[in-house]
């Protein structure tokens, strides 16, 4: 069960803001509430920056769960684009308070049809769960089918 508000509003011709507050129940989590915003801002047609921040706090949690990330999403005339998110994400009165901090990249091309994109790239992660671990640099690579819904043209 949840309830959610949504605030949208376009600051500058070229920047928006969205702030959404949700209030729910989980089985497992029981009465929380979720703090997210968002900041968008094309510098050009074919360039776009997004701040964002999400803050969860529930029965279950100690503090609040947060994550915060900034995104750089770059647009070729070909359709492909790539993206290069820096982001930290961890609870604030748990017993790590910085659980993972790391960079994704993402190539993204049309793929057989104009609303099917192949996505793929690496990311660089250094988490921590507990307090005894070491942060160690963790190497992944994801690949995956993106589908457009829409009348999205660029």
């Amino acid at each position: 069960m949840k309830a959610s508000y949504f605030y949208n509003t376009q600051i500058r011709q070229n920047s928006d803001l969205r702030l959404r507050q949700t209030f729910f129940w989980r089985s497992d989590e029981g009465f929380g509430t979720t703090t997210r915003g968002d900041l968008a801002w094309a510098a050009t047609p074919s360039n776009v920056m997004r701040w964002e921040g999400v803050v969860t706090a529930t029965e279950e949690t100690e503090g609040g769960r947060w994550y915060f990330g900034q995104t750089w999403y770059h647009l070729f005339g070909n359709r492909s684009a790539f993206s290069l998110l820096s982001f930290a994400r961890g609870e604030s009165d748990g017993p790590v308070g910085v659980t993972d901090t790391g960079f994704n990249f993402v190539w993204r091309r049309p793929f057989t049809r104009d609303y099917l994109y192949l996505s793929m790239g690496p990311s660089i992660t250094w988490p921590r769960e507990h307090e005894e671990d070491d942060r160690e640099l963790n190497i992944g690579f994801g690949i995956w089918l993106e589908m457009e819904f829409g009348n999205w043209r660029y």
